[in-house]
Formats: C-alpha cells, sequence, structure tokens
C-alpha cells in the first residue's frame, strides 16, 4: 500500500515537472520571440545603437546601422574599436566614467570615419549602463552630416555678411527693437571717432548727434525708414562731417523688429563745395573790385588834375613870399590841404588799378622794422612781436605804397585792441602753387609772405567779406572813409601779390601779404634833398588838361627853362619835328584822347632815337606806363607834383640817368 502511494506521488511529480518543463518551454518560446522581435528592433533602429567597453574602448555590441552607416560588414565591425573610427570626441578619451553623472545621461557631438575615408558628423547620446557588476557606455548615435553642412554653410554666409558690414566703405550701424545701437561697422567709428564700446548698447541722443535732430524724428525715421536725407554732425573731437543717410526697418507680424542705417560720407564733398563757394565769392570779389578800380582809378586822375593846378599855383606863390607875409601861413596851408587830398588820391589809385608810382628792389624785412618802429613809438600800449626770417628774397615794390600797406593793416589792428594789445609780425620765404590762389590770378611761384597778426576784438563773416570794398567802415560816421584796406587789396594786386585775412569774433585777426619774389639786389633808400634845382634849355609840355599846360609852363619857366606846349599827341609830334635841335626834354601826359602817351613816345623815338622823356599822369605807374620805362623812357612823375619835386625830376631826365621808376 505504501509502495503504490509512492509511486503515486512519483507519478504525480513527474507530471507537475511535465507540466513546468512546458511552461518553461513556453516561456523560453516566448521570451526567444521577443528577444528576436527587440533584436530586431534593436538591429533595424534607423540609428546607431552600440555598447561600449569604457576599459578597452572596444564594442561590446552594436546594432546593423553602427557598420552599415560607415561602410563596414559585421565582421569587419567587429574588429574595430573607438579609436579607429572616431576623429574627434568631445568627452575625450581615455572614457571613464565620471561619479557624478553615473546613470544619466549625457550627449556630445562628434566625427567619425567611414570606410571609404569620409567624414559624418554624429550626435552621441549616452547613458551609462551597468550589468551583472560592469559598466558600458550605451551609446545612441544619429547622423548629422548634412545637418552641420547647413550649419558651417550658414556660419559661413553669416561671416561672409559680417566681412561685408565690417569691410564695407560706407558707416552701417543696426538699431534694436529697443532703439539701442546693436551694432557698427568700423567706417562708422572711424568717421564719429567713438569706438564700439562708447556706442553699443546707448540710445538717442547718441553722441555725434546735432541739437537739430529731435527724438521723435529720429524714432520716426528709424521705424518707417528715409531714403537720401542729408544731416550733419560732430565727431569725437567736436568737428563737423557730413553724411547721406538711409535706413531700412525690418517688421514682422506687425511690429518692429531692427533697422539697418547705412550713412555716405559726403564730408569731402562739402568741404570742396564749401571750397569753390569761397572760390567764387573771392572770384566774384575780384571781378567786383577790379571794376570799382577802375572807376577809382579815372576819379584820382582828374582830381589829381585839378590839385595839380592848386599845387602848382601855390608852389609859385611861395616863392615870392618870406615866412613874415601875411598871406604866407594862408598858403601852406593850402599846401598842407593839397597834401591831405593827395593821400586820398593816393588811397584811390592804391585800391584802382595800377598802383606803383616809384618800383625798386627792396629788402621788406628792412621796410617793415622801419613801418613798424614808427608805428610803436606813435602807439605804445601796443607790444610789437617780431619774427622775421634771414636771408628774406627780395621783391620789387614801390616803398611808399608798401609803407602804406603796413600802416593801414597796423592802424586796423590798433583799433581793434582799444585796451592795447599784442602785435605779431612774421616774414618767411615761400613757394606758392596755383591750387588755392586761383581767384587772385596770380602766378604760382616765389613769394614773400608778411604775416600780420592782433589778438583785438576779430570779426564775423559778414564784415571779412566787406573789408576791401571801397568807402565800407565799421567806424561812426566822419571817423573814417572806409579806403584803407581797400588801398591794400589794390596796392598788393598792383604789386602781382595778394592779401588774404582770416578772423574770428572775440579772436583776432591775420592779415597775409604776398609780394612776387625778384632776382634783383635791394637797393638801399637814399635820403631825399628838399631844395629846389634850377636849371636851363628847352622842354616841351605835353597835356590835354588847360589847367595842367598853365601852372606847369609858370612852374617850369620859374625853375629857369624855355617851354613850348602841346595838347594832344598830334600837336606834340608837330612841334617836336620843328623844333628837335633845340628841345632838351619832353614831359609827357600819359592818358590824352586820341593818341596815348604809350604812342606818341614811340612815335618820338622813330624820329629821335635818344629823345629825352619824362612821363606824367594823375594814374600811378600801371602796365601801361611800366612798358613805356621799359622802352626807353627815362623817369616818371606823379600829378600832383610842387616845384621841388619837379625841379629834381628834370635834373635827372636831363643829366641822362632818369632816377630810378
Amino acid at each position: 500500500m505504501q509502495e503504490k502511494t509512492d509511486c503515486n506521488n512519483v507519478k504525480d511529480e513527474i507530471n507537475r515537472l511535465k507540466e513546468e518543463l512546458k511552461k518553461l518551454n513556453t516561456e523560453k518560446a516566448l521570451f526567444e520571440e521577443k528577444y528576436d522581435f527587440y533584436r530586431a528592433i534593436f538591429d533595424n533602429a534607423g540609428v546607431t545603437i552600440n555598447l561600449v567597453d569604457p576599459e578597452t574602448l572596444k564594442f561590446a555590441d552594436f546594432n546593423r546601422e553602427s557598420y552599415e552607416s560607415l561602410g563596414y560588414t559585421r565582421e569587419e565591425f567587429m574588429k574595430l574599436n573607438i579609436p579607429d573610427i572616431v576623429v574627434s570626441d568631445a568627452l575625450g578619451g581615455p572614457l571613464e566614467v565620471p561619479p557624478e553623472i553615473s546613470g544619466k545621461s549625457t550627449s556630445y557631438e562628434s566625427r567619425v570615419k567611414t570606410k571609404s575615408g569620409g567624414i559624418q558628423d554624429v550626435l552621441v547620446i549616452t547613458k551609462f549602463l551597468t550589468f551583472k557588476g560592469k559598466t558600458f557606455f550605451n551609446n545612441v548615435v544619429t547622423d548629422i552630416t548634412r545637418l552641420k553642412e547647413t550649419e558651417r554653410e550658414l556660419k559661413k554666409s553669416e561671416e561672409f555678411s559680417f566681412s561685408i558690414l565690417e569691410n564695407a566703405p560706407s558707416p552701417i550701424m543696426v538699431i534694436n527693437r529697443g532703439f539701442k545701437i546693436d551694432y557698427v561697422n568700423p567706417a562708422l567709428i572711424n568717421l564719429t571717432g567713438y569706438n564700439s564700446g562708447e556706442l553699443i548698447g546707448t540710445t538717442f541722443p547718441f553722441p555725434w548727434v546735432n541739437e537739430t535732430l529731435t527724438e521723435d524724428a529720429w524714432r520716426d525715421a528709424t521705424i518707417k525708414g528715409v531714403k537720401n536725407l542729408e544731416g550733419s554732425f560732430k565727431n569725437k573731437n567736436g568737428e563737423n562731417f557730413w553724411v547721406i543717410f538711409s535706413t531700412s526697418p525690418v517688421i514682422k507680424d506687425g511690429e518692429f523688429q531692427y533697422s539697418l542705417s547705412t550713412w555716405i560720407d559726403i564730408t569731402e564733398r562739402k568741404k570742396a563745395q564749401e571750397e569753390e563757394k569761397n572760390l567764387r565769392i573771392k572770384y566774384e570779389r575780384a571781378q567786383r573790385m577790379e571794376a570799382l578800380g577802375t572807376l577809382a582809378g579815372g576819379i584820382a586822375h582828374d582830381f589829381n588834375n585839378l590839385l595839380m593846378g592848386i599845387q602848382g599855383r601855390t608852389s609859385l606863390m611861395l616863392l615870392e613870399k618870406s615866412n613874415h607875409d601875411q598871406e604866407y601861413e594862408h598858403l601852406m596851408g593850402i599846401e598842407e590841404y593839397v597834401k591831405s587830398a593827395t593821400s586820398l588820391t593816393m588811397q584811390l589809385l592804391g585800391f584802382a588799378r595800377g598802383g606803383k608810382y616809384e618800383v625798386k628792389p627792396v629788402n621788406l624785412n628792412e621796410l617793415l622794422s622801419s613801418s613798424a618802429g614808427m608805428f610803436g613809438r606813435m602807439k605804445k600800449e601796443i607790444s610789437i612781436h617780431k619774427s622775421l626770417a634771414e636771408n628774406l628774397w627780395t621783391s620789387e615794390v614801390d616803398r611808399g605804397q608798401v609803407d602804406q600797406v603796413l600802416m593801414n593793416i597796423f592802424v586796423n589792428a590798433w583799433q581793434a585792441m582799444p585796451g592795447g594789445g599784442n602785435l605779431y609780425i612774421e616774414t618767411e620765404n615761400v613757394y606758392l602753387k596755383d591750387s588755392f590762389y586761383k581767384p587772385y590770378k596770380v602766378k604760382p611761384g616765389r613769394y614773400v609772405k608778411i604775416s600780420i597778426t592782433d589778438n583785438g576784438t576779430g570779426m564775423d563773416k559778414a564784415t571779412m567779406e566787406k573789408i576791401f570794398d571801397p568807402f565800407f567802415t565799421t567806424k561812426e560816421m566822419g571817423r573814417g572813409t572806409g579806403l584803407g584796406l581797400a588801398s591794400v587789396y589794390g596796392i598788393m594786386k598792383n604789386h602781382g601779390g595778394f592779401v588774404d585775412v582770416y578772423s574770428e569774433k572775440g579772436v583776432g585777426t591775420i592779415f597775409k601779404l604776398y609780394f612776387p619774389a625778384s632776382e634783383k639786389e635791394a637797393i638801399k633808400e637814399k635820403p631825399v634833398s628838399e631844395s629846389i634845382i634850377k636849371g636851363s634849355g628847352k622842354i616841351l609840355l605835353v597835356d590835354d588838361e588847360e589847367l595842367v599846360i598853365d601852372v606847369g609852363m609858370r612852374m617850369l619857366e620859374k625853375l629857369g627853362y624855355m617851354v613850348l606846349t602841346a595838347k594832344n599827341g598830334k600837336e606834340a609830334l608837330q612841334v617836336y619835328q620843328e623844333n628837335r635841335d633845340n628841345i632838351d626834354m619832353i614831359i609827357l601826359d600819359m592818358i590824352m584822347p586820341g593818341m596815348n602817351g604809350g604812342e606818341i613816345f614811340d612815335r618820338l623815338k622813330d624820329i629821335n632815337p635818344e629823345v629825352r622823356v619824362l612821363l606824367s599822369s594823375g594814374y600811378s605807374i600801371n602796365g601801361q606806363a611800366v612798358h613805356i620805362l621799359e622802352r626807353g623812357c627815362r623817369g616818371f612823375i606823379q600829378k600832383p607834383f610842387d616845384l621841388q619835386k619837379l625841379s629834381h625830376k628834370v635834373r635827372e631826365v636831363l643829366e641822362g640817368g632818369g632816377g630810378e621808376h
């Protein structure tokens, strides 16, 4: 019985075991099915999945994508490890498990080699996996080559665009939606003088913005955009610059995002336009002065002829009076008035065309020192500082005229410094090109430059534009004729030079005088005798003015000469032809109707090449008179002249020298 029971128990146990085995087989089949399923998923995943031993860097396992994506067979890939395929790895090596990230995922980008030698960019997501006491890198790798290529192309494009901005010749600025500067290129930095650190992040008003631009106008232009607006601003040094600017806003979903502002620097163009404008003003002024000079010269000529009559008769009357006679004082007074009137006509003639009288090679340092010394003695409240160049070139000038120029400028400076001040005088040799000085119509070459600077009240621009106009004066009525600086302009022009002036209100004024340099040696000034020299001989007096003929004849006769007269060129030639052997010299008026002095002189030379002629005129020695003198005329005398001057000039011509002209 007991045996039967044990046998049944064994059978039951066998059956149970069979059932267990059957169940296990079923579970095994299910497991294998699941394993195959998951393995299929693992092998057929669209990304690379692998397990790496961190100690050996060998693959513990990998899916099909791991080797097929790189062009290998499974057998080939099994022989490889990480260093065989990885070009660069963000984690570096050897790969160890940092304890602080154990069990966590991390990602990095890497580059791997394909079997053919190509390079793939990959994104690696790694989790540290521990299995049966051993740690592995569980890697999921995605090919991001195309993404990286796109990224690199985009970066290259951005770098190219940035390079264009950085190297653009035009200033560029980007304003963000907060109306602050996001970017400025080097051209804008160079133009404004501010560095990027001083500009990035700033908003209106920017350092260079002038007061005329309001914030509302700027914001409106930034948001709506503008095209080719011209503006003037100041750089960091306070200097003006001009630009034409345009703004291009970017709007997204109806909202302002940023604005690109581009500038075109037109500073040089504006300066050129301003210089052209100044040159045009100077040229127009020169043309106006030329016309006024012609008028002034005509007035001075006629006025001098009238003064000639007054001066001549006064001189004749004074010869017959002693200083005890009742009329003597009145006659001397008339002579003084004539001198004052003559000074006025000299101012007019200085302004008129042709203002040189007796031209000699002169060292302007000596003349300047003499004039400045005389002025300094008269105006002791003015401190004079001289800086005169050594070896100053010679200039051919009329000493009296240049002295008049200097005195007019000195007096002008003194009037600008009512409480006293400093006067700086400088000379130098300069060589001028023709670019800046075109409106003055002077030739390029060697010049002697005199600079006269005061620290007086200065002038505004409106006054500066009129200072050389005749009869313009800033003085009150009756305190000045306004001819001083006008004559300076004329005298400088007539010497082949020019005058330039610069002034600032409240700062002072500088006059720059430019005289053409000469190759001749300077002539020392000789003292003039005050005696009257009498003589003998026969003189032909030629003048179209009756009063000049009348008084001139009386003066010459008083000096002991016999006088023949002629009122025009035709008559003069006839009288000389008939009396050439008896006529010792001719006093010839330069300006006459019909045949002028130059033509008459040439005809006289045809009759007698050795003829002695003293040229006389109410004008000064202009271009025509200079040419006559160069052709052999013996001398020049300026109307009005007195007996003393006439006697000396006649003696010079008769003795053959004719003196210096």
